[in-house]
């Protein structure tokens, strides 16, 4: 999990001393000095601190943010206080999990009806400091937790989306001119230490990825890898960062060549194929990464060899083909995602390239397998190299593309040309044309 000083918590409760219904009063800045400030001390939570709270009912721009970014919310149900359960209904509109509900006794007010079935950890107005052990219990369960919801507004909707908290957040302009003046400057170091800056500060999950992007611009694998750990300690869901994570283990297994760095890149991807609502494009993109982790495995097979003719013969084996076929099924999942079949397409040239020597041969069963299998490698390939040409063609036709993929487009088409084009002064201009003079590609 994230340490203290890396997760954020923010407190929903009233202010001062109120009265119930009745006329009792419960001192509630009291409970959050020897309640809630402590517990989520002791449960590892930055902030909402007192004088990081947002006094409820001052409907401030802030106090709709705080809600929304906080990784966690505690939230006093105690009394009917209106503004306590508006700020609790934004949370539950907007956030699936990560709400912890408390409430003292005795008090006159009942627990309202639309969340008397939800759970709560109780504690006793005069000694609320007696419920610390179970609050911090309850708000490390919370964060541990791996339950869909807990809030009852998803659970009536399961398909309501949620709201993602790094499409609101707004990283200060001051720290993303730090990062580029970090990137511009190839400063490994720079960049770790922006990394440790914001921990703690409410921006810190969407400047740990423009830090992580960075980061691996400047190919320093190992801190965009630590990165992305941090931010999927906080949402082990995280699809950018499970995605990243597939791509830097794998990336690390190719140097340091320990199996379990590899499993690793396996399980990110896993956790990605696992989340609703993928679409067909990010499902093709983790099918990809899988089948370029196979291709690793086959090329780290033969790379080490010193002689082509023996390159060659340990290198036409099962895993060549294994490849080939798991990027051609992530293509057919999503057709416009050009780069799974730009890398089939790519695969299944080299196994037609090498199916006419004796390896082909031994990597089958029998001779008939052999032939039957080139046949119709060479009638799938043949049928690739239009459709990836015009998925390359579409992609770079949209006028919504990024630089960077428009970039990435462009190299593209200059690969597909690589691999069709027999004169190769044009494949050359092709790759001039696409890559930048100035940037990472120089």
């Amino acid at each position: 999990m994230p340490s203290a000083n890396e997760q954020r918590a923010f407190v929903i409760r009233p202010f001062g001393i109120k009265k119930d219904s009745a006329g009792g009063t419960v001192d509630f800045d009291h409970v959050h000095d020897k309640l809630i400030e402590p517990a989520l001390k002791c449960a590892g939570l930055a902030g909402s601190t007192t004088g990081e709270i947002i006094e409820a009912g001052n409907i401030r721009e802030d106090m709709f943010s705080l809600i929304i970014e906080a990784d966690l919310i505690v939230c006093d149900i105690t009394h009917h206080n209106a503004n306590v359960f508006y700020e609790l209904g934004i949370r539950h509109a907007l956030r699936k999990k990560r709400t912890v509900l408390i409430k003292g006794s005795p008090v006159a007010d009942s627990t309202p009806f639309d969340i008397l079935t939800d759970r709560y950890v109780p504690y006793q107005v005069g000694d609320p400091a007696a419920a610390c052990a179970a609050l911090t219990a309850a708000i490390k369960a919370t964060r541990a937790s791996d339950r869909e919801t807990d809030s009852p507004v998803f659970k009536m909707l399961p398909d309501l989306p949620e709201v993602d908290p790094a499409a609101i957040q707004a990283v200060p302009t001051d720290f993303r001119e730090d990062v580029a003046r970090a990137r511009a400057a190839e400063s490994i170091g720079w960049l770790r230490l922006l990394v440790s800056e914001v921990a703690g500060l409410r921006f810190q999950w969407p400047a740990l990825r423009v830090v992580a992007q960075a980061q691996w611009d400047l190919k320093d694998y190992e801190g965009a890898r630590k990165t992305w750990e941090r931010i999927r300690d906080n949402d082990p869901d995280d699809l950018s960062a499970n995605l990243a994570l597939a791509n830097l283990f794998e990336r690390q297994y190719r140097t340091e060549k320990r199996p379990d760095l590899l499993e690793n890149s396996n399980l990110a991807i896993t956790r990605v194929l696992r989340i609703d609502k993928l679409s067909a494009g990010q499902r093709a993109e983790a099918n990809a990464l899988r089948a370029r982790n196979l291709k690793t495995l086959w090329r780290l097979d033969f790379e080490a060899q010193a002689e082509p003719a023996k390159r060659r013969e340990t290198a036409t084996n099962r895993a060549l083909r294994e490849a080939y076929e798991a990027y051609r099924r992530a293509y057919f999942g999503d057709l416009n995602h050009y780069w799974s079949g730009l890398a089939a397409l790519q695969q299944g040239t080299i196994a037609l390239a090498l199916s006419d020597g004796d390896a082909w041969q031994d990597a089958f069963d029998n001779s008939d397998q052999a032939s039957a299998c080139k046949c119709e490698l060479r009638r799938q390939v043949e049928a690739l190299r239009p459709m990836v040409s015009q998925a390359i063609e579409a992609a770079l036709a949209r006028t919504d593309l990024s630089d960077d993929e428009r970039l990435w487009a462009k190299i593209s088409a200059a690969d597909l040309m690589f691999l069709i084009e027999e004169r190769s002064k044009r494949v050359v201009e092709a790759y001039k044309s696409a890559i930048p003079r100035i940037g990472r590609f120089a």
